[in-house]
Order: structure tokens, then sequence, then C-alpha cells
């Protein structure tokens, strides 16, 4: 794949690690961000990375604040890092539809990284693109805002977090993003593209799993926070919370959406 492009909507905990290695893989990469924030990101960005206590540095990229800047441009693949509740949002809604009509006539594949009952449909209802075009993802590595007040333990250097715009761990095996299939052959095309940073890595599951994972993820995460995001060991000590989590997940599995396999 020779320059391929890719468009990556927000400029935050999400798209800057996931643009971070999409740039190291050599892609042609531009964010689309909200009106005033292109000073705060067309410089160049340093992110801070918990694997090895180092800061990477990401750059020779463009800043757009508008999709009507877009016309005239083609991309190989839009990644839309808006949570659910924001992609449905006034604003949210008036970017999908602008950059609806920046892309609709082409052949990008659009990844959405929104959760949510109905997220996938709204998509697809303001971009007007066909289903096949439409895949969901989501970071497979943990990461943040450097501006987040979290404690730091060693060796992390609170120096160069300061530095930072944001922060990324990655995951076992290097994981770094998850997507899935619904569309095999793009699905592949984008795996192969991040997979050739070298140091990150996409896996693929296919869309009824990834529809399952990312409903009944949830629940744990809202143990996690009743617990005050402690260690993962240390949430599920907690027997009577974590018995609420896993009766949620039992719930969430039962819905008529998820079919017999998952009920």
């Amino acid at each position: 794949m020779s320059e391929p492009a890719v468009l990556i909507v927000g400029a935050g905990a999400t798209g800057l690690p996931v643009g971070y290695h999409l740039r190291l893989a050599g892609a042609e990469l531009t964010f689309l961000v909200r009106p005033g924030r292109k000073p705060a990101v067309e410089f160049p960005q340093r992110l801070y990375c918990y694997d090895d206590a180092s800061l990477r540095t990401l750059d020779g990229y463009d800043v757009v604040e508008d999709a009507a800047e877009l016309a005239g441009r083609s991309f190989n693949f839009v990644l839309i890092t808006l949570d659910g509740h924001t992609a449905r949002t006034e604003q949210g809604t008036a970017m999908l539809r602008g950059l609806g009509d920046a892309i609709r006539d082409s052949d990008a594949i659009v990844i959405m990284c929104g959760f949510g009952v109905g997220v996938r449909e709204h998509h697809l209802r303001e971009l007007g693109i066909a289903d096949d075009r439409l895949l969901h993802g989501f970071l497979g590595m943990l990461s943040h805002q450097s501006s987040a007040e979290l404690p730091v333990h060693p060796p992390t250097d609170p120096a160069r977090i300061a530095e930072s715009t944001a922060c990324y761990r990655h995951s076992p095996g290097k994981l770094g993003f998850r997507l899935e299939s619904g569309n095999p052959a793009a699905a592949k095309r984008f795996a192969e593209l991040y997979n050739s940073s070298g140091e990150s890595r996409c896996t693929l599951m296919s869309r009824p799993m990834d529809d399952i994972f990312s409903k009944v993820a949830f629940p744990v995460y809202g143990a996690c926070e009743l617990m005050g995001w402690a260690d993962f060991a240390t949430v599920a000590k907690n027997k009577e919370l974590w018995r609420l989590a896993c009766d949620a997940q039992r719930e969430i599995l039962t819905l008529p959406q998820h079919g017999w396999g998952a009920g």
C-alpha cells in the first residue's frame, strides 16, 4: 500500500495514539477538529509511551476545522473518534452530515469508535453511506490525555508526561486497536496498514462478537469506576459488586439483538 490517506476526526486520547502509529506506518494523515482547536493541534504533538517511559513525536500531518475544507480530497480510511453520546449531539450530528457530503461519493471506508445502542444506525443515516462502508473499531491500548489527574508510579516520568499531549500503553502482545470485520477486505487492508508501523498491532473480530463485546464491557467499566479505578484484581475481590456486574452482563446477553448464541 503506497501512502494511503487517512482522515481522523478528533485529536484526543484516541485520535493521537492511533494517528501516531498510522503515521509511523507511512500513512498520509489529516485531522478534522472542532472550530478553534486547530492552533493546539497543528504543531508536532508529543506522546508519552508507558511501555518504555519514552516520548514519541507525531508530525507531518494536516489539520482542518471544517469538513468543507476536505472538498476535492480523497481518503482510504476515515476514523471517527467521537464517543456515542457526542456523535449524537447537535454539533456531532452536523459534523457527520458535513463529513458525509465530503466522502459520500468516494470509496472511503469509515471506522467509527463510538459505543451504544443505535450509534451505528445514527452514523449510517447522517453520513449517508452504504452499510458495508462502515466498520466499528476501538482502542486495544490504554490511553488518556496528559492533563488527566492520575497517580504516577515508577518508572513513569512525570516531567515527560507534562511535555506530552496524550499518554498510552499497549495491551499484551502490542495490541493497539481492534476492528470488526463486517467488510473483510476493507478490515484486512486497514489492519495491514496499521500493523506495518512495527510497534503496534490491530486485531480483527467478527461483527457479532464486536457487538456483544461492546455491550458487555460497560458493567465492568462501571464496577471499576465505583472502585475508584483500582487495579482489576482489587475490583474483582469486591464479591458483591463483581456479582452485580456479572448479573448485568448476563442480562445484556439475553437481549434479542444478540441472538440465540449469546443468550
